[in-house]
């Protein structure tokens, strides 16, 4: 069985765990304008690089929400974190724009269904 927090302790948790992956998502920013100078990408593909982030984010938030409250708060915020820790591995092994993509996606999944679970935990 899993210790329980009080509730000292549980927001402090909760609420590291949100900023953390909500840092983490504008972390990759600053080195889209290196990938596209060293691949050689257009205007347009940076675009759908930050959208996909965008949309897997957006599909997350509506699903993982419900999904938290019928597998519970925990599995769900160490799935998402262990989803953020591929998606970075993802981002620091990226060899072109459809892993950089990929990398994105992963990472838009684990902001949103962490955004829900931690939210709906704070509350």
């Amino acid at each position: 069985r899993l210790p329980v927090l009080g509730r000292r302790g549980a927001f402090p948790l909760h609420a590291s765990v949100l900023v953390g992956l909500l840092a983490a998502s504008s972390a990759p920013t600053p080195l889209y304008a290196l990938y596209q100078a060293a691949w050689h990408f257009s205007a347009m593909t940076l675009t759908l690089v930050f959208s996909a982030y965008a949309l897997a984010l957006l599909v997350a938030l509506l699903t993982a929400g419900t999904l938290s409250d019928h597998l519970g708060r925990r599995p769900v915020l160490a799935a998402a974190l262990l989803a953020e820790a591929v998606a970075m591995a993802a981002f620091a092994t990226a060899r072109g724009v459809p892993a950089l993509i990929a990398a994105r996606i992963l990472q838009g999944l684990a902001t949103g269904a962490a955004t829900s679970a931690a939210g709906a935990a704070l509350l």
